[in-house]
């Protein structure tokens, strides 16, 4: 029993309203609808926490009963977060529907800024006994903050969809019903895709191959997190808007081409913050895990090997989710059922190569595994826009100039550089057991490399991408006389 055992019973209770009903709600054409699918979205919360709970209890719980009082409260608590967290899908979706993107970014901040303190804190006021139930209270911080921080800040605004006014279309489960089961059965498959992942990691690892994998994936996450994470979300919610493919007149070819100038900003910012990290990432793993995690993963484990594939892999998985967040906005049910099919083979194929790639080649094979997975599922995605844009405009307009592509490349070299002088000054120090202090001189130098290489790959942007430049302008002008 552990803290990621809470975590992905979390995760799991709130797998349905997230990915699939609050997808949908977003996407229905009338508040009301969206009103009723936000509502059963809290309300599937309560019944998937409640069952995953009951799981948990038979089979997570130790038989000590002083542990197992500390684990079924640890439980409880987790439940209670989830439900808690579910209860502001109807707040999470009017201010989707709406663009107020900066009320949830704020909201999501205090939330994890509370989580952490309130976890921080109760490592120091609970018993010994209870301190694996520290993460759940932070859970339960979390979840109240969030909650509370985003209808606060609906309230303010005084935009989102009327709680009460539920539809009374009789035909809504209809309309949305199939949607709603694609969504879900492309979330249960991703989800369990990921247990898969540890399953391969489980079998053709050594136990230090698997921390590794997780110490380099957890902190290529954050990045993600923070920053490709909110950006699908908000391409989701603009194509979700537009109702792509619903009406075929002269204003939806319009329409297609601001579609088309938007995807274009949307991928060429994710490749661009993703292929600065490529070039200068590695070039930093092993100093970045020597100094956060001790000499002892930086340097008997590949742990810094895995980070810098990982990296790498960062390109291909922003591109990807892009690109979902483009199909399952506009999607329809037969579009979304024929990318269903195919990623459950794809899903198949991808464990038997990423257990291959392991067995062979360590974690970072599992790393590259999961490139050619995101690399086959983008394939198919831009299939699928170019034959809904009826254009291959928006390769160009995602396509790097020259120019760029060079600050880049001499970005990845100068930092490339950097690293092979910061070693020979220090290989006297045996800097691998060394103080932090005895090397902090060279790691200030090689820091201000990157920060050389950063602003290399940005004059190089602003010498060469003028067109993506006033795209960016022109898209954030117009959001701005929106709202």
């Amino acid at each position: 029993f552990s803290e990621v055992k809470l975590m992905l019973l979390i995760a799991m209770a709130l797998l349905p309203a997230r990915e699939g009903f609050r997808k949908i709600a977003i996407r229905a054409d009338s508040h009301a609808s969206a009103a009723f699918l936000a509502s059963a979205a809290s309300a599937m919360t309560l019944v998937f926490a409640t069952a995953s709970y009951l799981i948990s209890a038979y089979v997570l719980v130790p038989k000590q009963e002083e542990w197992s009082y500390a684990h079924s409260l640890a439980l409880q608590l987790s439940v209670v977060a989830a439900v808690t967290e579910g209860c502001a899908e109807p707040v999470v979706v009017a201010l989707t529907r709406h663009e107020r993107y900066a009320q949830l970014a704020i909201g999501k901040s205090a939330a994890v800024v509370a989580g952490s303190v309130s976890a921080l804190l109760s490592l120091y006021v609970l018993p010994a006994h209870l301190h694996v139930a520290s993460s759940a209270v932070g859970q339960v911080c979390f979840a109240l903050t969030y909650t509370s921080v985003l209808s606060l800040m609906a309230w303010r605004a005084k935009s989102g969809v009327n709680l009460m006014q539920y539809a009374r279309d009789s035909e809504l489960l209809q309309k949305y019903g199939s949607l709603l089961l694609q969504q879900l059965y492309q979330a249960f498959v991703r989800f369990f895709l990921r247990d898969g992942e540890a399953l391969v990691l489980m079998f053709s690892c050594s136990g230090d191959e698997q921390g590794a994998f997780k110490l380099a994936s957890n902190l290529a996450s954050l990045v993600a997190r923070f920053f490709f994470e909110p950006l699908e979300e908000q391409c989701f919610a603009v194509f979700s808007r537009w109702q792509l493919g619903l009406n075929r007149g002269e204003a939806n070819r319009v329409k297609l081409r601001l579609v088309e100038q938007t995807l274009g900003v949307a991928l060429k910012s994710v490749l661009i913050v993703a292929l600065t990290l490529a070039c200068v990432g590695p070039s930093y793993s092993t100093l970045f895990v020597r100094v956060l995690y001790g000499p002892t993963w930086a340097f008997e484990t590949s742990a810094a090997q895995v980070l810098s594939a990982y990296f790498v892999y960062l390109v291909f998985m922003a591109f990807n989710g892009v690109g979902e967040a483009f199909l399952n906005a506009s999607a329809g049910p037969a579009d979304l059922k024929r990318y269903s099919a195919f990623t459950s083979v794809l899903s198949v194929v991808y464990l038997g190569v990423a257990f291959l790639f392991a067995a062979r080649i360590g974690s970072v094979g599992l790393v590259i595994a999961n490139c050619l997975n995101m690399a086959v599922r983008f394939a198919f995605c831009s299939r699928y826009i170019t034959r809904l844009l009826k254009s291959r405009e928006w390769v160009s307009r995602v396509m790097l100039r020259s120019q760029t592509t060079a600050a880049l490349v001499a970005a990845c070299v100068l930092c490339a550089l950097s690293w092979a002088h910061f070693k020979r000054a220090t290989h006297h120090l045996d800097w691998q057991k060394a103080a932090l202090r005895s090397i902090a001189g060279p790691a200030v130098l090689h820091l201000l490399a990157s920060a050389a290489a950063a602003a290399l790959i940005l004059t190089g942007l602003v010498h060469a991408e003028t067109q993506y430049l006033n795209d960016l302008r022109q898209l954030y002008t117009s959001r701005r006389k929106t709202n």
